[in-house]
């Protein structure tokens, strides 16, 4: 079967990368589904990563590259969502891999199932070799799907299995334009953000049971880097867009029955902004009045069951993760 456009757009941030890119790209332009373009966006790379998307763009007409200064991986990714032409949209991280058939397996089962999304699973690979299977929501709620967004977000939430990594999300374009899920830019752990609002927006959402992405843990990737003070403050403005979609879907009085797992997420943040400050030898209580005030916020609304979550959470950053002694 020939093609007009591309199915699929697989769209991937680069931002020195030089020594996993070649893994990486490989991965994506092997893949047994060929009806796909590749979209590499280099986010203001300094070493030799934009040499190498360019030798690929010149084997392989699928590859397009694009330039931009350093903006960070948002930015990148709504680049790559602007110029996408496909009917689908998988992104992958720069210094990871996809298994070689899961284009066309996620591709299938969105076909088949008529879905927003596919949620499919990911090993974490770690430097001594161990790949480790990072959810287990994958075998049971691929016997019930397809649901709903909601549905599929409640389930995950409630058996703390919920997936805020976007590279696991296979997902209809027109869905995100249409919904206006582009990614916050400016910040790191934009991923807690775009995954809550773009679960609960879809009509119906897949999960196959399937570990289709390979994530790379390393030292000097951007979640394990040391600007601690960066992260605190993405997480801040993540838990702040969040506090505002909770508080829109309750004024138009949609998708209620997430609302409380929305708060839940909340306080998952702030353990994450707990253990940052305790490992900068901070307290919490630049934050801890913030957070108070969302609990008493949250008095009302909530089941009991997902208020005593917020406050669990809320309790475990405070009590864990205290200022280190000299």
């Amino acid at each position: 079967m020939t093609y007009t456009y591309p199915v699929v757009s697989v769209i991937v941030p680069v931002y020195n990368s030089e020594l996993y890119l070649e893994e990486c790209l490989n991965s994506i332009v092997h893949q047994t589904y060929r009806s796909i373009e590749i979209i590499l966006i280099n986010d203001g790379s300094t070493d030799r990563s934009l040499e190498i998307m360019v030798n690929y763009s010149m084997r392989d007409d699928r590859v397009v590259v694009l330039s931009q200064s350093n903006m960070g991986v948002s930015a990148a990714r709504n680049a790559g969502l602007n110029v996408a032409k496909g009917e689908y949209i998988l992104f992958v991280d720069s210094d990871d891999s996809i298994r070689n058939d899961a284009v066309e397996i996620l591709c299938q089962q969105a076909i088949l199932t008529n879905v927003d999304i596919v949620i499919g699973n990911v090993y974490y690979c770690h430097p001594n070799g161990k790949q480790i299977p990072r959810y287990q929501y994958v075998t049971e709620l691929s016997k019930q799907s397809p649901l709903s967004g909601e549905q599929c977000f409640l389930q995950l939430c409630k058996s703390n299995n919920f997936p805020p990594l976007v590279y696991l999300y296979f997902t209809k374009l027109a869905f995100i334009r249409e919904h206006q899920l582009f990614f916050e830019e400016g910040i790191v752990h934009e991923d807690e953000l775009w995954c809550v609002k773009t679960l609960i927006f879809a009509s119906k959402v897949s999960v196959v049971d399937i570990f289709h992405c390979f994530h790379r843990i390393r030292k000097g990737s951007i979640m394990q880097s040391d600007n601690r003070k960066y992260r605190i403050y993405s997480c801040i403005k993540v838990v702040k867009a969040l506090e505002v979609f909770a508080d829109e879907l309750q004024e138009k009085q949609v998708f209620l029955k997430a609302v409380g797992y929305v708060y839940v997420r909340i306080f998952c943040i702030y353990i994450s902004i707990c253990q940052l400050l305790h490992e900068m030898n901070k307290d919490t209580n630049e934050y801890k009045e913030y957070f108070m005030q969302l609990l008493k916020k949250i008095d009302t609304t909530l089941s009991i069951s997902q208020k005593l979550l917020c406050f669990n959470y809320f309790h475990y950053g405070n009590k864990h993760f205290f200022p280190k002694s000299n």
